[in-house]
């Protein structure tokens, strides 16, 4: 059971929020695609075994050695440039090793070793200061290897040859793809080649070419609940045109303050459902919005066969300029006569083939392939930041990236995405239990204090379940029952119109809801913060409301709520329990034989038994994995405990030691335990399986009077009567 449970809980974190954020982000699916098809088309589907499944951005994932050898390897051939260095044959030497390391190792797991040229090229082109020192550079880095792989074929190593073989004629330029046009190739080309740069530069808009077919999905109108937009926008009204009839009349006092304290309840309710809704509409924006990119021009000219690149209406134009002596054509192409220059055209064409098939082809193909890959970490090339290393993380494990040196990884295969969105899809129970009420009861020994001290903090418990759209359901005396579902928020309005008298029509089905244990943690999160509150905003009543403990007189001037005994601290804790999943199943909404709304089903009974749970001190807010997990995906953003994840100025060693553990972190999963920062939540996996004190060792059913808390982790929570397995989670709330 705690393995499936730490696959499920694993997918969860694939199919969250947060990680379709990142996918977003650092995917470019789309734009991937586009640049695959023209691969494919160039040297076949048979020759891209590495890209043959791959839709977005292949990342090689670098040790760091490698990294810093790499990049050792371009400061110090700078150095020996300018005459400075005394170590760059060491570096050689080195990186030849390594290189040859890592070739014969990859090539024996995969064949497609020009994906990894590339991406060492890739990380030298950008770590390189300026396009003068780059060309020398890369120069050296190919001499080396050429070196390892001929090495290497001498030792009957398989090495695929033919797309490295094309894409290495090319010149390599620091622009990304969408800034390189026919001029990008002036300052590398060299001298004897600058006029052929110059020609296609001037007559780039009449060279064959053809525009990119890009298929994007259509924005989607964010507008999903407009319908339950006007619905609840007409209710309120219709409430407001209601109440300002009935406060026009004349009326006693004690009408006013009961129409007043109908309008705050009603307000409250409806502040839940505007706040579901909009939750609705978020969820739309993350799932509909497609990102926009831009597909370079230069695309449009490769492609096609050499010789009809340039169309024979544009060889006429070109020729009449050369003539004219608008470029500079070297002597070899023409011949003097008496009174002008011949020049040979067969030959300019000529060179113009050689160009279009030996470089500028050559270049933009390898300038493609760099596009679709990413030598990571490089923090010193580019921006790199934690959350690509989260994302980084997550293809790894799936098998998406590629390691440098190779490593074997365990790949996952993910359940469908509708299976785990059923999963999210819920209705959620709370149950919360105020400690010390008997301890309080017989300090006071006033039942109508006590009870209008028990009243006064139920009132602010109830709040804080209206607030997030719940359905208080019932006060216990000594807790409270709630209820979240995708509707929770109507059914509550409806009933409390009933309450007051008025008849609508309703249904008492329930409908689950993305969202439903989300507001259940969030609800159960503000309660132990308002029960906190209760207390230290109450501290000077409590001189008058417990006047000794155990026959201790108390000083309460100046007293804090940090120095309050622990008994007097432990009145108005809570513990909360949450448990969900899905309707009519496990839960049932309906009319009891009294006319009043009640629930029945699983969730009651496992809700209030994991209310019972205590620690020494302080509120407990406990949820079983279904609320977890649901909750898990529906975030925005989520991080593993306690880990400092800052990218500073430390120096590219440091921070590509911090990127590199991220990404393990996130590789490797959290086995249940999340950091929430922006909602100040922790979540914690804390047990498996729930002992009774007078019987460690067996599984036995956990009745209220038995559960005396958490015993120990091991396994998971059996509930005999249910045969049910179970894992509870510690919701944690952090800072004020």
């Amino acid at each position: 059971m705690a393995e499936a449970l730490e696959v499920v809980e694993r997918e969860a974190e694939w199919y969250s929020r947060y990680v379709r954020k990142l996918r977003s982000q650092f995917s470019r699916r789309e734009y991937f695609l586009i640049l695959k098809r023209f691969l494919v088309k160039k040297f076949g589907e048979q020759r891209l075994r590495e890209f043959g499944q791959a839709e977005d951005t292949l990342y090689f994932i670098i040790d760091r050695d490698t990294l810093l050898l790499l990049d050792g390897f371009v400061k110090e051939y700078i150095n020996f440039a300018k005459g400075r260095g005394d170590y760059y044959e060491d570096y050689s030497q080195k990186l030849k090793e390594k290189l040859h390391s890592i070739l014969s190792i990859y090539a024996k797991h995969r064949r497609d070793t020009y994906l990894l040229e590339v991406a060492f090229r890739k990380f030298l082109i950008h770590s390189s200061p300026d396009e003068e020192i780059l060309g020398s550079i890369i120069g050296a880095f190919n001499n080396i290897l050429t070196g390892v792989k001929e090495s290497l074929r001498n030792n009957k190593v398989d090495l695929e040859s033919f797309i490295s073989s094309f894409i290495s004629r090319g010149i390599f330029l620091k622009n990304p793809l969408e800034g390189i046009n026919f001029k990008s190739f002036s300052k590398r080309v060299g001298k004897e080649k600058q006029w052929i740069v110059d020609i296609l530069n001037d007559h780039s808009n009449d060279l064959r070419w053809e525009p990119v077919n890009v298929e994007k999905r259509k924005k989607f109108n964010l507008d999903l609940s407009g319908n339950e937009t006007d619905r609840l926008r007409k209710r309120l009204l219709d409430f407001l045109s209601t109440m300002r009839k009935e406060l026009e009349e004349e009326m006693p006092p004690v009408y006013v303050v009961d129409r007043l304290s109908r309008l705050e309840s009603t307000l409250r309710v409806h502040m839940g459902a505007a706040r579901g809704l909009l939750y609705m509409q978020e969820e739309a924006k993350d799932d509909f919005v497609s990102q926009d990119f831009h597909v370079p021009r230069i695309l449009g000219y490769i492609g096609f066969d050499a010789d009809s690149f340039i169309p024979s209406q544009v060889k006429d134009k070109i020729a009449k300029d050369i003539e004219k002596g608008k470029y500079e054509v070297p002597e070899a192409y023409s011949q003097k006569r008496i009174f002008k220059k011949i020049y040979d055209f067969d030959r300019i064409w000529s060179e113009f083939q050689n160009f279009y098939l030996n470089v500028f082809e050559p270049t933009i193909y390898h300038k493609i392939i760099e596009e679709m890959i990413e030598p990571w970490p490089v923090p010193a090339v580019k921006k790199t930041t934690m959350e690509e290393a989260r994302w980084v993380g997550l293809k790894a494990r799936t098998g998406d990236v590629i390691f440098v040196p190779p490593r074997s990884n365990k790949v996952e295969k993910k359940r469908v995405d509708l299976e785990l969105y059923r999963f999210g899809n819920v209705v959620s129970v709370l149950i919360y239990d105020i400690r010390g009420s008997t301890f309080m009861g017989e300090k006071l020994k006033n039942a109508r204090k006590e009870e209008e001290i028990r009243r006064k903090f139920q009132e602010r418990l109830i709040r804080v379940a209206e607030h997030y759209g719940g359905f208080p359901l019932k006060d216990t005396g000594d807790g409270g029952i709630i209820f979240f579902s995708g509707n929770s928020h109507e059914l509550y309005e409806k009933f409390q119109e009933i309450r007051l008298g008025d008849t609508p029509d309703y249904s008492v089905k329930l409908y689950p809801s993305r969202y439903a244990a989300r507001q259940a943690v969030f609800c159960a999160r503000d309660m132990v913060k308002e029960a906190e509150n209760f207390v230290r905003e109450n501290l000077e009543n409590y001189k008058d409301w417990f006047k000794s403990v155990e026959g201790v007189e108390l000083q309460f001037r100046g007293i804090t709520y940090e120095k309050l005994p622990p008994s007097f601290r432990k009145i108005f804790q809570i513990g909360v329990g949450v448990a969900s999943g899905d309707p009519e199943t496990d839960l049932s909404f309906n009319i009891n034989a009294f006319g009043e709304p009640d629930i029945t089903g699983n969730l009651v009974r496992y809700a209030n038994t994991y209310s019972k749970a205590k620690e020494k001190e302080g509120s407990v807010i406990m949820v079983d994995a279904r609320t977890a997990l649901s909750f898990l995906l529906s975030l925005e953003k989520f991080e593993g405990f306690d880990v400092d994840t800052r990218i500073d100025d430390m120096g590219f060693q440091n921070n590509v030691s911090l990127l590199l553990s991220e990404m393990e972190r996130w590789f490797c999963g959290f086995h249940g335990k999340y950091h929430v920062e922006k909602y100040g939540i922790g979540i914690m996996k804390v047990i498996e399986r729930l002992y009774r004190k007078r019987d460690k060792h067996d599984d036995v059913e956990v009745k209220e009077e038995d559960f005396e808390g958490l015993i120990r982790p091991e396994k998971a929570f059996r509930d005999i009567k249910s045969g049910r397995l179970f894992a509870l989670y510690k919701i944690i709330p952090k800072g004020g």
